[in-house]
């Protein structure tokens, strides 16, 4: 019966005759077909287990394309779209402005899609269930928002948070990164103090 080896262990199988079975160098493998049946070993199952390596090394490239970047973040808009929509706190039209003002570009600096524009979204009371881009490239407007329940904002925005009505810093998290300041201005200067000491790197930003 074939023995099966785990990832671990496909690095070090060696046979009888010392032949080094190289899970990282699919020609060796091929070069030495005397280790096919050594021990009672399948050398095919090493072989696929390095084909499915393969494979997920290229979705990972793949992935990490700058095409499937601007994918992503073209669907991230849809979705918001369809979100808004749904929510039925704008109509149509007023939905159809906020997202026309907005374009995706991939930035070869930070090697990520980004969402040039700003996104306005006043009136917007929660955000259950929103999904924001990743990466905003303009300000973000979240004035009327009073809670941060369910709330993901982008991983980086370039120009300046807007989060006037938020009279609760709990279950907040603050992006990596924003170009401009960040308005809490309905938090007491206690949470604010406490954000400055979370994210020490946005503490001069926050108002």
């Amino acid at each position: 019966m074939s023995e099966i080896y785990t990832p671990r262990e496909f690095q070090d199988a060696v046979s009888p005759e010392g032949v080094h079975i190289d899970l990282y160098n699919t020609d060796h493998l091929r070069a030495q077909p005397q280790a096919k049946q050594a021990e009672g070993g399948d050398i095919d199952i090493i072989a696929k287990a390095q084909s499915e390596l393969d494979d997920k090394s290229a979705r990972e490239r793949l992935a990490n394309s700058p095409e499937a970047k601007i994918q992503l973040a073209q669907a991230q808009i849809e979705a918001m779209k369809q979100w808004l929509r749904a929510d039925n706190t704008y109509h149509d039209n007023t939905i159809d402005q906020i997202i026309g003002g907005l374009s995706v570009e991939y930035d070869e600096e930070s090697q990520e899609a980004v969402v040039n524009g700003d996104l306005y979204l006043h009136s917007l009371t929660s955000a259950e269930g929103l999904t924001l881009p990743t990466t905003i490239g303009g300000r973000l407007y979240l004035d009327d928002l009073t809670s941060a329940e369910g709330l993901t904002l982008p991983t980086t925005i370039g120009g300046s948070l807007h989060l006037y009505d938020l009279t609760s810093a709990e279950g907040l998290t603050l992006p990596t990164t924003i170009g401009g300041s960040l308005y809490l201005s309905s938090l007491s200067e206690a949470e604010k103090t406490t954000l400055r000491t979370k994210y020490p790197h946005l503490a001069n930003k926050i108002n």
